[in-house]
């Protein structure tokens, strides 16, 4: 054995527990020197006296692939790994460890897998992916179908390597167990000492004395990962430590998040307030609350309800009002904290998952219980899950299961392929991730993000299912390369933040859901939204976000329900659109706070629009629609420029409806043409109150029986 090799195997040997194998029957000598045994339990039971070199055939049985050459090492005594590391038998009156020649990779086979679809192989997994962290040498993982009845946890430490290729490897699920954890190692969890506010460059903990500049910090609550009793646990903050001072962790990015280290909230009382409102921070939940008046601690069920949920907050209502001049505190069992991991290197590529629904159930295939090692890898992943239960116009139902979710930070994962699932590729949790290449069948949503920061979504395609792209409190969201065939809603797209491009989106079957729903929770702020160069052909944007939006190049089918919306957009502080195409209406939504700011428009083709709450400016140039509705504006600049209004286009009798435009100025038609219709305004019948004289015309055609006066 080279050198190397045996320092690789020597290595292997040390920090890794023993395991117990197949027994079998010893074999007998073959050569001076030398000696051939069947299995590796004839191994444990050969004894060295006889041979130092002995040929094992197989690892259950000959020639299944978990055979190879071992030599004895009597001055060796580090742990059995049942792989690399073999302990002899009690009964073998020897000091000393059998060790394989390895060469420069590992095999899955060496390490006991049986491989029959009945015995259980996630402990030889676990063996394998610890024996290849531990030495720095790839892991190939043979061809085969492995049956995982338990969890699988690898954990890669700070200075480790863990290269996993397969080779033709399929692991099968029939339970809810069999999920594979990738890990960094925790290395620390700290309380949280300061308020965490949206931009802060950190945050501040009670202690650094074991964390390090380059360690993963995860803020969430204070339930630690193995304590957590909701699978789907997700922290606020997450991060890469960059710089420390004193107690204050420099993190690679700002926060989004307001988060009291304590969750402590002091009211001072009215004497007429029953009910107050209390946002817990991700990872608390009702039974958590605790309520106390002037230090008074009230007894939950007795004294106080709670009701509510933790994503938008308990409400607290009381059986008896405090009174005026009382100070009411609200606060929860578990503090704030920050989770440290430090890891090496990850790369996972070649597998390929399968569980049936009906064994098993909504599943998980790959995840964490913290964070993966950053700049981790993940690519060529099929990920299938059969049999899900569908509603009735045959989308998978919105059950559990996130077949890919682990927690990254500045990591990759490309080429997947996923069947069924819920959010079937979730970014459930860390910062600066890149989706590539990812294709989804049957997906509830292909790909999704929730509390991530700044993740890129590259050529996702997805067919028959209900979106290709799922966002929901994502910080920035990127996505560019959609393609979406016979999906339900095509796109939820609700982030805070990021770019849209090279959609298309088609043959979307359900003619009252949107093909691309936009923005993020009422109130939520959403900044600088680019949405260019696209070709959409569904039926919906949708924008719920205080955002900045723009559109550029598109195009839109029409809804198959005529009446539904073409175009929907409402919370904006300004939307842009230029060169898009709608046989749907184009529904511009202010009315109710935060109304829409400002609408340019540029080169639209639309049946209608309707402009409803807008409250800074309207400008429009080279519109092409069959119907205006003005609504509720506020706008002191409506001005329409060498626009278009055909009654034909929306077989609509009047071209412009008035439902209340009170801004100061007038509403302005230059160069436009108006035909196709037997009126030109009608005042009354959108409910508005404008006068004529606030609308005026320069340069306009008229091809209307009744021109209103003009």
């Amino acid at each position: 054995m080279a050198n190397v090799e045996r320092r690789a195997v020597l290595k292997a040997g040390l920090g890794l527990g023993a395991a117990g194998l197949v027994p079998g029957c010893v074999g007998s000598a073959a050569a001076p020197g030398g000696a051939t045994v069947p299995t590796i339990a004839a191994l444990r039971a050969f004894p060295p006296s006889v041979a130092t070199t002995v040929e094992v055939a197989g690892y259950h049985r000959p020639r299944d692939g978990g055979g190879g050459r071992f030599i004895w090492v009597s001055e060796h005594g580090g742990p059995d790994d049942c792989g690399l590391v073999i302990a002899p038998d009690d009964a073998v009156d020897a000091a000393g460890r059998w060790l394989r020649e390895a060469g420069r990779e590992l095999r899955f086979s060496w390490f006991g897998p049986v491989g029959d679809g009945v015995a259980d192989d996630a402990p030889a997994l676990e063996r394998a992916f610890a024996c290849a962290a531990a030495t720095g040498l790839p892991l190939r993982l043979d061809a085969g179908t492995y049956l995982l009845k338990s969890d699988v946890r690898a954990v890669v430490g700070a200075g480790q390597t863990l290269d996993v290729r397969g080779e033709g490897a399929v692991f099968r699920r029939t339970g809810r167990s069999g999920i594979v954890y990738f890990d960094a190692e925790p290395v620390d969890h700290q309380p949280v000492v300061e308020t965490i506010s949206p931009g802060s460059d950190g945050i501040t903990v009670a202690d650094t004395g074991k964390i390090r500049v380059g360690d993963l910090v995860a803020v969430a609550s204070g339930i630690r990962m193995s304590e957590r009793r909701d699978s789907s646990w997700i922290a606020a903050e997450y991060g890469r430590v960059t710089a420390i001072r004193g107690n204050h962790l420099i993190l690679d990015g700002p926060t989004h998040s307001w988060i009291h280290p304590n969750r402590r909230l002091a009211y001072r009382m009215d004497g007429s307030t029953a009910r107050l409102h209390y946002r817990l921070f991700f990872g608390g939940d009702a039974a958590d609350v605790q309520v106390a008046v002037d230090g008074r601690p009230l007894v939950p069920g007795a004294d106080f309800r709670v009701s509510g949920e933790v994503w938008r907050g308990f409400d607290i209502e009381f059986a008896t009002t405090p009174p005026a001049g009382s100070e009411v505190v609200l606060s929860t069992a578990n503090p704030v904290i920050a989770q440290v991991f430090r890891g090496g290197q990850l790369s996972v590529a070649g597998l390929r998952f399968e569980s049936d629904f009906a064994e098993a159930g909504p599943v998980t295939f790959i995840s964490s219980e913290g964070l993966a090692p950053a700049g981790s890898v993940f690519r060529d992943l099929e990920l299938i899950e059969r049999n899900a239960p569908v509603d009735s116009d045959g989308y998978r139902e919105g059950v559990e299961g996130d077949l890919f979710r682990p927690g990254l930070v500045n990591s990759t994962v490309e080429n997947l392929r996923v069947h069924g699932g819920r959010y079937a590729v979730q970014a459930i949790a860390g910062r600066n991730i890149t989706y590539r290449g990812i294709h989804g069948e049957g997906c509830w949503h292909v790909v999704s993000s929730a509390n991530a920061d700044t993740v890129h979504i590259l050529q996702v395609s997805a067919v028959r299912c209900t979106s290709a792209v799922d966002s929901h409190y994502a910080h920035i969201q990127h996505v560019d390369g959609v393609e979406g065939v016979a999906c339900a809603h095509g796109m939820n797209h609700r982030a805070n933040g990021g770019a849209l491009r090279n959609a298309v989106l088609t043959d979307n079957t359900a003619s009252s859901n949107p093909g691309l729903n936009v923005g993020v929770g009422q109130g939520e702020p959403m900044d600088d939204w680019l949405l260019a160069d696209q070709r959409l052909n569904p039926r919906v944007i949708f924008s719920n976000g205080r955002s900045t939006m723009e559109i550029a190049h598109c195009r839109f089918a029409a809804p198959r329900d005529r009446n539904g919306f073409g175009i929907y957009a409402n919370y904006l502080h300004r939307l842009t659109m230029t060169d898009v195409e709608s046989d749907g209406p184009l529904v511009i939504d202010g009315d109710g706070p935060p109304p829409v700011g400002e609408l340019i428009l540029d080169r639209v083709d639309l049946r209608f629009l309707l402009v409803r709450g807008v409250t800074d400016v309207i400008s429009a140039r080279g519109v092409r629609t069959g119907q205006l509705l003005l609504a509720g504006c506020h706008a002191p600049l409506i001005r329409f420029d060498d626009c278009v209004f055909d009654g034909a286009i929306a077989g609509a009798d009047t071209l412009i409806v008035d439902g209340g435009v009170s801004g100061s100025l007038a509403c302005r038609f230059v160069n436009c043409t108006f035909r196709n219709a037997a009126r030109l305004i009608d005042p009354d019948r959108g409910g508005g109150d404008t006068p004529l004289r606030r609308f005026s015309f320069e340069g306009c055609t008229f091809e209307v029986a009744d021109r209103n006066g003009f």
